[in-house]
């Protein structure tokens, strides 16, 4: 179950950072992005992963300058774009 909830805080996260992101707040965005890393960091933690649609590309371009990589094993045509971050 706290699996489930961390999964469910998580998604509220990204969706408050993605209408953050729309809204042209992006320092606010990458400071609630930076402190979720070192949140995720101090719980002894060191990889991150989410996920966005294809046809968001202001997403993608945005996860990628906030240092994710799209994910190996992603493939053309599919519904989804997979991220990844590996944090020092």
């Amino acid at each position: 179950m706290d699996s489930y909830l961390n999964l469910i805080r998580m998604k509220h996260i990204f969706t408050l950072l993605e209408f953050i992101r729309s809204t042209g707040e992006k320092v606010l965005g990458r400071h609630l992005y930076n402190q979720f890393f070192d949140v995720i960091k101090q719980n002894g933690r060191n990889i991150v992963r989410c996920v966005t649609s294809p046809v968001n590309k202001a997403s993608i371009a945005y996860h990628t300058k906030m240092g994710f990589e799209i994910e190996q094993g992603n493939k053309p045509n599919q519904d989804k774009v997979l991220f990844v971050k590996y944090l020092n």
